[in-house]
């Protein structure tokens, strides 16, 4: 009767981890773009072409929502 009680228990801890686990997920931030600002050479490459880094931001910031989001 015991290892009965004993297999019923694990049984109701694995229902329950098995179907809370979901619950407990997070998601990390990407913030590539703060890291690259860090740069010694960003302040340079703004110069040099500001469009560029620009661009380069944004299409960085986009892809970063897009794998946040899964």
């Amino acid at each position: 009767m015991e290892k009965m009680a004993k297999l019923i228990k694990f049984i109701a801890i694995l229902f329950f981890l098995l179907a809370f686990s979901g619950c407990a997920m997070f998601h990390a931030r990407i913030d590539n773009t703060k890291e690259l600002m860090e740069h010694p050479e960003f302040e340079a490459a703004v110069k040099a072409a500001p469009n560029f880094v620009d661009a380069a931001f944004e299409k960085i910031t986009s892809l970063e929502r897009i794998i946040e989001s899964q």
